[in-house]
């Protein structure tokens, strides 16, 4: 058997023993994690586990390159290939590593083994590679809202559903290279893709009490106060509105990498109560969670991975 054979079926073997973690790592973290994230998430640095990845990465399934000290890991298109995600490949920015490893913090904290995790990331909306999730989520909610009570009032909920109906046609219309804009939608309200966008997740949904509860994740790429703040504003106001004039609990979490800061979090929640949106209501502060990581310096040095292109 020729060498390039049995890299083949070496990768084959590979691909096919260690598939839900694949998923995890294109799906849930867009092809980006930090190689001691990865480490983690096999359940640590064993000599089994260092020989696996370099056996992932001499057969081109993953590429490591050094982030500062530190190393990052980018998942290969012979891995998209596999999920059957056909040209797709990992494309490299500071921007997505920063949401990647972010990701891939908050999954590593719930203490979720791999098959948990990969659970986790079709309940909400927050799958990468995923077009339809968001209008997927939509249409569970509408279609279990009218299971409990055929008489409510859905129209706000269908309308967003449309509009994503709408934007998908559009999209799977488009040729490749086009810029057509849809231009009945710009500058209009928010919605499920447009707070995606923003860094704005629906990562759990339930029914609670009577009501549909939502837990909402933001990455948020602006760190500054008052982006906190218009970001988390913005967030509560558009679930209100899309679920209107049925009820419904918001638990919106601000996740980042860096350390806590009590004041900056007290600040933003004053700041809050003054807003509009949060007119009347007294709980903000069960409402609105901040977690920091205190990971920015174990994961990136005195590198701001924002700073790369």
């Amino acid at each position: 058997m020729k060498g390039k054979e049995i890299k083949k079926m070496v990768q084959n073997k590979l691909l096919t023993e260690n598939e839900d973690l694949f998923f995890i790592l294109v799906h849930g973290l867009n092809g980006i994690i930090m190689l001691s994230q990865l480490y983690c998430l096999l359940g640590g640095r064993t000599k089994a586990n260092q020989n696996l990845i370099q056996t992932m990465e001499f057969c081109c399934l993953i590429q490591t390159k050094f982030f500062g000290k530190n190393k990052v890991v980018l998942v290969r298109h012979k891995v998209y290939d596999y999920l059957n995600l056909y040209g797709k490949v990992t494309n490299y920015s500071g921007m997505r590593l920063h949401k990647s490893t972010l990701f891939a913090e908050i999954y590593l904290s719930k203490g979720y083994e791999i098959a948990r995790i990969k659970k986790e990331i079709f309940v909400g909306n927050q799958a990468f590679h995923f077009p339809d999730a968001s209008l997927n989520l939509l249409v569970r909610i509408h279609n279990f809202l009218r299971e409990q009570n055929r008489h409510s009032d859905l129209s706000i909920l269908k309308n967003h559903i449309e509009i994503l109906e709408d934007k998908k046609a559009f999209f799977q219309s488009r040729r490749k290279g086009e810029k057509s804009t849809m231009k009945e939608y710009v500058n209009k309200g928010e919605d499920l893709l447009t707070l995606k966008a923003k860094g704005i997740y629906v990562t759990d949904v339930r029914w609670r009490n009577n009501k549909i509860f939502l837990d909402i994740s933001i990455l948020p790429n602006n760190t500054k106060i008052k982006k906190y703040v218009d970001t988390i504003a913005i967030t509560y106001q558009t679930f209100a509105e899309i679920l209107y004039p049925n009820e419904v609990d918001l638990l919106i979490t601000i996740y980042s990498h860096n350390k806590a800061d009590i004041n900056r979090n007290n600040a933003v929640l004053r700041m809050l109560a003054k807003r509009n949106e949060f007119t009347g209501v007294t709980n903000i502060s069960e409402i609105v969670l901040f977690k920091d990581f205190n990971s920015q310096h174990s994961l990136f040095g005195n590198i701001n991975p924002q700073s790369i292109v």
